[in-house]
């Protein structure tokens, strides 16, 4: 009887990470947010020591105000990457980093390209005069104290808004299968960026900060699509569009639907923080702010095990392999669930901890009970956008009325909400829609439009 082979550390590392469906995508974008999420303390710390409770709030409701980038975007980053994905499954990068393959793919990849950077070039100057006008109109509106805003929120805007060019791009890269180099540079730029600004809280910089970590953003955007992938884009350059990407008829049936979508989901994404800024002022904003983005970093984190593998998903839409898409999105999403659990009740122990040794940085968070409410919609949430992935991969969009319709009850449950019962009232909301309404229509919707094993992509299926 021969002995059994004896695997070395190495090895048992390797194949636990291959059970968690964990690749160099998700790997990097698992440490880049790890690392956000275990800054953030010392952020926070910094904050405090830096800024006026009140300032605190404003720091918060500058990110979140940035998120009317939704309104310009109108959902084109993720039809773009699964657009990408589709043709990425006759092409490659050869030896010298050109894309090269099927003339046909290559062309219509090229038309997506430029019709996509055309697109984003004009949605900078909009977000720009849009978020400058609408942010300034509501900081000027919410009791801000002797806090000094107006030039480091045009600061933040400008600065947000010179990385929107970059976004077509990426969102090629992503569709491409390059997620593992984008993930890797989103991690580079997110360390340099927390010391970027710690820097400029520690010179006293204070709200300029979020421009600083921006800046940091585009240096970082602009390395990887002008240095590493130089080559690629420049053999896109070259291309001849001779098969079009046609607006109308491929992107414009997908993109209505997902830009009203999108646009809604700013409603139940960046509007609470400044709606808690405007009604109950600085303090207890920068408590359901940073409570906030902590909780929404462990959901990207989540979600990375689904968003790291469009181009993969893609690929197996469009051979028609049903099953086997499900069963990947299954088991990735079920991981995705699991690591969001995970990780927030670390952080829910993390902040009692702070708070039973007497740490005055713990009171810059909500109470462990109203943080428990959010992690639970949130759970909510990861559930019913994997559901809606798993039909959107078919270039098919059947929860426009769900979702807008949950988007304005949102944005109205949060307003009386707040106005009635606080950060906690907002909690309470908030999860309840989130379970008595997207998870039963997501569910029932998937079911009735999710293509049939032997089926073709597009009719509804049991």
């Amino acid at each position: 009887m021969e002995p059994v082979p004896r695997q070395s550390f190495g090895e048992v590392c390797r194949a636990l990470l291959r059970r968690g469906e964990v690749n160099r995508a998700v790997a990097y974008l698992v440490v880049s947010r790890g690392w956000q999420f275990l800054s953030g303390f010392l952020t926070v710390y910094l904050l405090t020591k830096h800024l006026p409770k009140e300032a605190i709030g404003v720091y918060s409701a500058f990110a979140n105000q940035l998120g009317v980038q939704l309104f310009v975007e109108l959902g084109l980053p993720g039809i773009v990457a699964i657009l990408a994905s589709h043709e990425w499954a006759d092409l490659e990068l050869d030896s010298a980093g050109a894309i090269r393959g099927n003339p046909r793919s290559l062309s219509r990849l090229a038309g997506l390209q430029r019709f996509a950077d055309r697109w984003f070039l004009v949605a900078a100057a909009a977000f720009i005069l849009f978020a400058a006008g609408v942010g300034t109109w509501n900081l000027a509106s919410s009791p801000t104290g002797a806090v000094i805003w107006q030039w480091p929120w045009i600061g933040s805007v400008l600065t947000s808004g010179l990385c929107l060019p970059h976004v077509s791009r990426i969102a090629i890269l992503e569709g491409c299968n390059q997620v593992d180099r984008v993930n890797l540079t989103r991690l580079y730029q997110s360390v340099v960026g927390s010391l970027v600004v710690w820097m400029l809280l520690v010179s006293g910089a204070g709200l300029w900060a979020i421009a600083g970590s921006n800046l940091v953003r585009w240096v970082f955007e602009t390395w990887l699509i002008r240095g590493h992938y130089r080559s690629a884009f420049q053999s896109l350059a070259v291309v001849t569009v001779n098969e079009p990407v046609h607006w109308r008829r491929e992107i414009w049936p997908l993109q209505w639907r997902v830009a009203i979508q999108t646009v809604g989901s700013y409603f139940s994404t960046f509007f609470f923080q400044p709606l808690v800024l405007r009604l109950h002022g600085g303090v207890a904003a920068g408590r359901f702010g940073m409570t906030w983005q902590v909780l929404n970093t462990l959901h990207t984190v989540s979600f990375s095990w689904i968003n790291t593998r469009m181009a993969e998903l893609g690929v197996l839409a469009s051979r028609g392999e049903h099953e086997l898409l499900r069963h990947r999105l299954r088991k990735t999403g079920l991981i995705g669930l699991a690591v969001f659990l995970l990780g927030s009740v670390s952080y829910c122990l993390t902040v009692e901890g702070l708070r039973h040794m007497g740490y005055p940085m713990a009171e810059n968070f909500l109470p462990t009970s109203e943080s428990v409410v959010l992690i639970l919609g949130l759970a909510g949430v990861l559930v019913a956008t994997i559901g809606q992935t798993s039909v959107r991969l078919y270039k098919l969009d059947p929860f426009l009325i769900a979702n807008v319709t949950c988007s304005l009850l949102m944005a109205v449950s949060a307003s009386f909400a707040v106005r009635w019962g606080g950060t906690g009232g907002l909690a309470l909301a908030y999860t309840g829609l989130v379970w008595a309404f997207t998870i039963p229509t997501t569910l029932w919707l998937v079911r009735r439009y999710r293509p049939r094993s032997a089926g073709t992509p597009g009719q509804p299926g049991g």
